[in-house]
């Protein structure tokens, strides 16, 4: 029964298709399976448990559940809002509304925003909480994984749970990591590009992925490893909402060069004009993969039992968000 149930999980993961999967199937699972073994890097000696890269597959298969599982028809309007931020219309919102005595309003919960900032409803996204409040819950499994006296049953229950956090988390880092989806111009319909997001983000990424054997995962982790010393030193100290407004920001400045890109390929010539976005899509990815690493290695500190860990949820439930004015609308 249980070998049905994967084979019908993976059958959907290779038919099914929604709107605005940052990087389509393969990127997102490239970002949480790298940073795993970025995250690694750090672990000292053979004794130590390598748990993140023995279970990457399983990293990469949850990095894949918000935009596979989650955006069913059940849970899509809760779902949608949380895997982008139009940062135009944040910033056109928010600057007059800063005032220097006052917390970052990015600071706010979920709800205290949505009730306090009316004119920047859900629908402009809402990745940046997401990310924290799963955070949050990654954060009180970690707690409890601490806890020496658990069973082995309980222990590898909550493992098999924090392995979905974790992985999930993943998706909506490596969402803020696409250029479109940090912008209202989100499939170029304000450009007359129309197409440019799915074409971006999953047709070359497609194409790129099996150029040179397999070279796109190799030249992702590759630049990752290569920057990973200095990220951890700037990264040091710095809250998770921090590190991911930069990498949104770092993203953005990538928006016009991509739209400029695709204004002068022919989408039709694959081979050719994949190429022309071959280095911002490394380092797009590369970028997801170095925060993702970093985002493990905040929640470790706990042992790993890996003797008989059999545990994997195929279909992980929905983690629901936090009830807002909208929401409470649905």
């Amino acid at each position: 029964m249980r070998n049905f149930i994967c084979i019908l999980i993976l059958a959907e993961l290779l038919t099914f298709n929604l709107q605005a999967h940052a990087w389509g199937r393969r990127g997102h699972s490239l970002i949480c399976q790298s940073a795993a073994y970025l995250a690694s890097q750090d672990q000292k000696t053979s004794e130590e448990p390598f748990f993140l890269k023995a279970h990457s597959f399983d990293l990469g298969y949850y990095c894949n559940v918000p935009d596979i599982i989650w955006k069913r028809p059940a849970t899509y309007k809760k779902e949608s809002f949380n895997h982008f931020m139009d940062l135009e219309l944040f910033d056109k919102q928010i600057g007059p509304a800063v005032m220097k005595d006052q917390p970052s309003p990015f600071k706010l919960e979920r709800v205290e925003f949505d009730e306090k900032f009316k004119d920047l409803p859900e629908k402009y996204g809402r990745a940046w909480w997401r990310i924290r409040e799963l955070d949050a819950k990654l954060g009180e499994l970690t707690k409890k994984l601490k806890n020496t006296e658990l069973t082995s049953d309980q222990r590898k229950e909550l493992q098999a749970e924090w392995l979905v956090v974790a992985g999930a988390t993943g998706h909506y880092i490596g969402d803020l990591a696409m250029p479109l989806h940090v912008s209202e111009n989100y499939d170029g319909q304000l450009t007359g590009q129309k197409g440019i997001h799915h074409h971006f983000e999953e047709t070359v990424v497609d194409e790129l992925f099996l150029q040179k054997r397999f070279g796109l995962q190799e030249a992702v982790y590759k630049k990752a490893l290569g920057q990973w010393s200095s990220y951890k030193k700037k990264a040091k100290g710095k809250d998770l909402l921090d590190l991911v407004k930069e990498l949104s920001r770092d993203s953005q400045k990538s928006i016009e060069p991509l739209l400029k890109i695709d204004k002068k390929n022919d989408r039709k010539n694959l081979e050719k004009s994949s190429s022309k976005y071959r280095d911002m899509i490394v380092d797009r990815l590369a970028k997801g993969v170095l925060l993702q690493a970093y985002f493990y290695q905040s929640h470790l500190g706990w042992d790993f039992e890996e003797k008989k860990f059999y545990n994997f949820i195929e279909a992980p439930a929905f983690i629901e968000t936090p009830k807002g004015p909208e929401t409470k609308k649905k």
